[in-house]
């Protein structure tokens, strides 16, 4: 009945005899739950300090529940797409769910170290029904976990802690016959897209610095450039290494920029650039060294758009500034607000005339030209479109945002059992008050007559998430100290009480 064909793969310490066909039911495995701390199964990925939160010797068993998982969505599901960051621990992490996924009768096509946005890409361009990242995104180098996709959809919310479910029974599917391991670099095929579809950067002049930040946009990026013959491209921390020497992996936390912003003022550079761990966020930076905010870029992006697709809609994030929604009208556009995620924006963009999504984090997706998935690297090239072939700088597509006060988020920390518990009672505070309006679509969000304010608890950390902006600077110190206040019988607010504005005014 079926042709079985037979070959020895080894990586990374995992050799594999795969052959062809899915034969399997769920069968349900009486194991002893090892102590996995369930906070892990976060709300976008299953994300934790590995040895402490994800032993190592719980990741097969995990990939059992991921493949049962997956099995119970879409019986038809054959073949997954798995690809790693540049952490010291993604090979065994991936060996290990590698040999959960064969095991379970499912086919695994390994693409290597890469960024989670090229397993998004191979989501559409290989035989696959499902992918796997093994990335804990911008979170240190002592974290690891996985995003997970079923089709072109992201697992996440529910869908996460069925998954846990799934772990904690021991649940997994027993097949009569193991699957295939096929090893395929992709990146050439991906870096092959974006240089057809950005021709207008072919032998740009435009000076730019890279930061990469060791994570797995380097070496896609320097080919990218090679590809398209860039005469300046100037890469800082372009190898991977995912003990992250240098800096932590996110560009939008300031001092993970200071690097950066010494090459800028030292340079003739016309914009910086950063990349995070996994590269599906990117920030960028003016040739002054002001870190341009995640609204204020989602603006810069979305302009064009907007303009070209008038009645069109952004989706963005509740952190976002009330600005967003104010330039989009103003453009003939129009916008949705959603909770902060990557998910929810993604959910938001599937609404008809939707072309474009973001969030203060530095995660945009376009359906304009794009398949709609968060992709750090061609944000970026959708930046130096703009800036090529409308002949603008960086600071004169700034200009559209009205200056404001503005904070950066504060993420000061707070255990994961007792975060929610703060933003509650920032909730009730604020409720009582006749002057504020509050929405609660995802934490609490305040506006005020003389400024706003979103407090949240972090999905990816445990940590409340703190923003705020005033129209004014007496405005803006008024209002931090009165955050301050409020939230320092729960959390660290020095930091809070030490930002004046700043650059922000």
């Amino acid at each position: 009945m079926f042709c079985v064909m037979k070959r020895r793969v080894m990586w990374g310490g995992l050799t594999a005899v795969v052959v062809g066909a899915l034969l399997g039911v769920h069968e349900l495995v009486s194991e002893q739950v090892s102590s996995v701390n369930r906070t892990i199964f976060r709300q976008y990925d299953i994300r934790g300090v590995v040895g402490d939160e994800l032993p190592l010797d719980q990741v097969y068993r995990l990939g059992r529940a991921v493949a049962a998982y997956l099995l119970e969505q879409d019986a038809s599901v054959k073949t997954v797409a798995l690809g790693m960051d540049g952490r010291t621990h993604s090979p065994e992490i991936r060996d290990n769910m590698a040999r959960a996924l064969v095991d379970s009768g499912l086919d695994v096509i390994s693409i290597g170290v890469c960024p989670t946005p090229v397993m998004y890409f191979g989501l559409h361009t290989l035989p696959v029904q499902a992918g796997i990242a093994v990335t804990a995104s911008h979170n240190t180098k002592e974290y690891n976990g996985f995003k997970i996709c079923l089709g072109h959809d992201m697992v996440w919310g529910e869908q996460i802690q069925q998954v846990y479910e799934l772990y904690r029974a021991g649940v997994r599917v027993e097949s009569k016959q193991t699957g295939t391991v096929e090893e395929r670099d992709i990146i050439p095929a991906y870096v092959d897209y974006l240089a057809e579809q950005f021709g207008d950067l072919r032998d740009m002049t435009l000076p730019v610095i890279f930061d990469c930040g060791n994570g797995t946009a380097g070496p896609v990026i320097m080919r990218l450039a090679q590809l398209l013959g860039w005469q300046q491209a100037f890469f800082m921390y372009a190898d991977v290494d995912g003990s992250y020497p240098n800096h932590e992996a996110d560009p939008t936390v300031e001092k993970n920029m200071l690097d950066l912003r010494v090459r800028l003022r030292g340079s003739n550079a016309a914009v910086g650039i950063g990349f995070d761990g996994d590269s599906d966020r990117m920030a960028a930076m003016t040739p002054a060294g002001r870190l341009i905010p995640g609204d204020e870029m989602l603006a810069i992006l979305a302009r064009p758009v907007v303009q070209e697709a008038p009645g069109s809609r952004v989706v963005y994030d509740v952190s976002c500034s009330d600005r967003v929604p104010i330039l989009l009208e103003h453009w003939g556009g129009g916008g949705l607000m959603v909770p902060t995620g990557s998910s929810y924006i993604k959910q938001g963009m599937r609404q008809k005339d939707v072309f474009l999504g973001g969030e203060i984090s530095g995660h945009y997706m376009f359906a304009d030209r794009y398949f709609g998935y968060d992709d750090g690297i061609y944000t970026a090239l959708r930046l130096l479109e703009s800036m090529v072939c409308g002949g603008k700088t960086i600071d004169e597509l700034a200009s559209i945002f009205p200056r404001w006060c503005s904070s950066p988020i504060f993420r000061p920390m707070c255990a994961d059992d007792q975060k929610q518990e703060v933003v509650n009672k920032a909730r009730h505070y604020f409720a009582e008050r006749e002057d504020a309006v509050v929405t609660i679509i995802d934490g609490v969000r305040v506006t005020l007559p003389y400024g706003s304010v979103i407090i949240r608890a972090s999905n990816t950390q445990p940590a409340i998430s703190v923003r705020f902006e005033a129209t004014t600077l007496d405005n803006f110190v008024r209002l931090r100290d009165e955050l301050a206040q409020l939230l320092a019988p729960y959390v660290d607010v020095e930091p809070l009480r030490l930002f004046d504005g700043g650059r922000s005014c």
